[in-house]
């Protein structure tokens, strides 16, 4: 992790990435990835979440609107900051454009509960 990004994830936002919501999407916004945490959180298995999208987790369609508009920002600016509310929990959440290849890019999200 270079130092500006190590710099936002430790300092802004003070993420623990041991404690923390960590997922990955790609540029269509399916899941790659999602670790312990976020599978605890949304009761699901890993293997049942990876190629679904938000969809498969979230049922409130406003919190599935705010989620899917703060990953394309990501996509189109290289990051984003907010606050989402998803079954009545607040999170912060930073999302960060990847590249996944030459031709793909994804969104590496860190969420954590907002106090």
């Amino acid at each position: 992790m270079n130092e500006k990004l190590l710099f936002l994830v430790k300092n802004i936002l003070n993420l623990d990435l041991n404690q923390d919501i960590i997922f990955f999407k790609d540029n269509e916004l399916k899941y790659l990835f999602a670790n312990e945490l976020f599978c605890k959180i949304f009761n699901v298995r890993v293997d049942d979440l990876l190629g679904k999208k938000d969809e498969f987790i979230i049922k409130d369609e406003k919190a599935l609107a705010e989620c899917e508009k703060s990953d394309r920002i990501a996509l189109e600016n290289g990051f984003t900051i907010s606050n989402e509310v998803v079954e009545g929990i607040e999170y912060k959440v930073l999302k960060l454009k990847v590249n996944l290849d030459e031709k793909r890019t994804g969104v590496l999200g860190f969420a954590k509960l907002k106090r």
